[in-house]
């Protein structure tokens, strides 16, 4: 997380860990809630944690409420509603300055020559710190700060890679159905254009007969009629 949104949550909470009387003094119960929402391995748990631990405090409980989801747009509006979910925080994918506090926590290496190639593979992929952080952490003696670099590099360039073609098959799926939903159009407009051409036939030719006997057969009504003359009489 960047440090200028850490500063922002802990003014938050200082705030809000100092506000008792000024609560009990505007008669509104003394208490917050935070959501902390975004994709999987972001690191809302450990934000849990940091916000208790800078409050001296379990947060779940009369003062303070952190719910936590993965899938924000799928809540019910009035579970996140203001006064019950009172601040959001988002956490979102690892940055380059997130990063840099893990490879300080990880491998203790505040620079590196793989740092540039980093910065510029996170700036273009998706990751969450808690994949960064795996890559950093070393698995045997053998691996130091350079091998656990390169693993991240290599993680990083796999998943852009997934990512450019999960985005090329979901372009192609996208023209596919434009394509079909256009052909379904166009045959529905065919047919619309048949009916209305029958129907237009049908019209013109229910009233054209053969007097056959002083009666008109009519050609495609399926009945007929008798014509009288202007006496009443049977015409011929």
């Amino acid at each position: 997380m960047e440090t200028k949104k850490k500063e922002e949550i802990k003014k938050d909470l200082k705030k809000f860990s100092e506000g008792k009387e000024y609560c009990a003094k505007i008669g509104k119960a003394w208490k917050r809630g935070y959501l902390l929402y975004g994709p999987p391995g972001t690191g809302k748990s450990t934000m849990i944690a940091a916000m208790a631990n800078f409050l001296n405090y379990d947060l779940v409980g009369e003062k303070g409420i952190v719910f936590t989801t993965n899938y924000v747009d799928k809540l019910d509006p009035a579970l996140i509603r203001r006064g019950r979910m009172d601040k959001r925080i988002e956490m979102s994918y690892c940055c380059f300055e997130a990063f840099m506090v893990l490879a300080k926590s990880y491998l203790d290496i505040e620079s590196h020559a793989f740092f540039a190639e980093i910065n510029s593979l996170l700036a273009e992929t998706n990751m969450a710190s808690a994949d960064v952080a795996e890559n950093l952490m070393p698995k045997s003696d053998e691996e130091d700060a350079d091998s656990c670099l390169k693993n991240l590099i290599e993680a990083l360039k796999v998943a852009k890679e997934e990512a450019r073609k999960n985005a090329e098959e979901e372009a192609l799926l996208k023209a596919e159905e434009a394509k079909k939903k256009a052909r379904e159009e166009a045959k529905a407009e065919k047919e619309e254009d048949k009916h209305a051409k029958q129907n237009v036939k049908d019209d013109g030719t229910s009233d054209i007969g053969v007097k056959q006997n002083g009666f008109v057969n009519k050609a495609g009504g399926g009945g007929e009629y008798l014509i009288l003359n202007a006496n009443g009489e049977m015409g011929n």
